[in-house]
């Protein structure tokens, strides 16, 4: 068994870089699928998931490859319509493969995340919308077997009947070739699908955003642009963690991110007291937190912990909380014991 062994207490001090966004990362690369010409990817990390997309491109004949954190594109071009369960079940996220694809492809093919024991389930808003813009679907032998019935997809007006950031890709990628102006409402606006609709538009897409609700221009064809993928905001928001805890201070490095015009997100869903400047244009990718004397902190925190859910927890012993829990509670401590902490990026 393995172990990691840290011995303390100690402060964690000095600077590190951010690494580029993995989920920000993989449906940019599979976007590239949808545009012609040649550009490279920046900021791509060199992780498991990433390294196999490559090789799932590959293998449907596009000629890319992967070097030191940068994604070349050389020809987006697919010649093998059909992307198989021994790819597939290694990397779920494959299904957002489906809506690009089938944009530029009369036909399409792809494995069941899960194989055939799991059936459509968990990919069922995928396939809704992309019925509604005409794409005949079947499932058989584990495959799910897409073919156009129009030249081109029809825009659609759908609304999400639950959020999900990959249906929102998969969908929102789709609708850039379609005939016509989609509208979809009830989308996921993480900075992930934030950082696609970015190089999207680079590439020549119409894509405007409004709280929750993307309305894409269909346009005839893409041409591909060079893009940095943003930070990661989990590593990011690890080390900040970390080091609130331990009473250290640390620079992170990242880079400038301009956005097209979103509003403000969180560091984490559930709210806190950091504001996370994020895609908000010519605004910089930063974490600072608000300065408050104790009092006003303690309030705060004791209305945060009441609006996620955790009211009472506050000291509660951290070995009887599930991992996200812990989490947050960890940070509502570290706040009321140092309210004053800034962390600028």
């Amino acid at each position: 068994m393995q172990k990691v062994i840290i011995e303390g207490p100690t402060s964690l001090k000095g600077e590190i870089n951010i690494s580029g966004s993995k989920n920000a990362s993989l449906p940019i690369m599979i976007s590239t699928v949808l545009a012609k010409g040649s550009c490279l990817i920046g900021n791509v990390p060199n992780l498991r998931d990433t390294r196999f997309l490559v090789s799932i491109l590959q293998d449907l004949g596009c000629k890319v490859d992967f070097q030191k954190n940068v994604f070349a594109v050389h020809s987006s071009s697919i010649s093998k319509k059909s992307a198989d369960y021994e790819y597939v079940r290694q990397m779920r996220a494959s299904i957002v493969l489906l809506g690009p694809v089938i944009a530029r492809y009369k036909k399409f093919k792809i494995a069941l995340p899960g194989g055939c024991s799991i059936g459509t389930r968990g990919i069922d808003l995928h396939l809704e919308a992309l019925k509604k813009m005409g794409v005949k679907l079947s499932i058989r032998n584990g495959y799910v077997h897409a073919e156009r019935r129009n030249e081109k997809l029809s825009a659609i007006k759908h609304s999400f009947s639950k959020i999900s950031v990959g249906a929102t890709q998969n969908i929102l990628m789709a609708s850039t070739l379609a005939k016509g102006t989609s509208v979809l409402k009830n989308c996921a606006i993480e900075p992930e699908v934030i950082d696609l609709i970015k190089f999207l538009t680079e590439c020549g897409a119409k894509i405007k955003v409004k709280d929750r609700t993307l309305t894409i221009q269909g346009v005839d064809e893409l041409n591909l642009h060079n893009h940095e993928v943003i930070p990661d905001r989990v590593e990011a928001g690890s080390y900040i963690l970390a080091t609130m805890a331990s009473k250290g201070k640390i620079t992170l490095n990242n880079k400038e991110i301009n956005g097209p015009g979103v509003d403000r997100g969180m560091v984490f869903q559930q709210g806190a007291l950091f504001e996370w400047l994020t895609v908000a244009e010519n605004v910089n990718f930063g974490l600072r937190m608000k300065e408050e004397d104790a009092a006003q902190t303690q309030k705060k925190v004791d209305e945060w912990l009441d609006i996620v859910g955790l009211k009472g927890f506050g000291n509660t012993p951290t070995y009887q909380l599930s991992g996200g829990m812990q989490q947050r509670v960890a940070l509502a401590r570290c706040l009321i014991n140092d309210p004053e902490l800034i962390l600028m990026i």
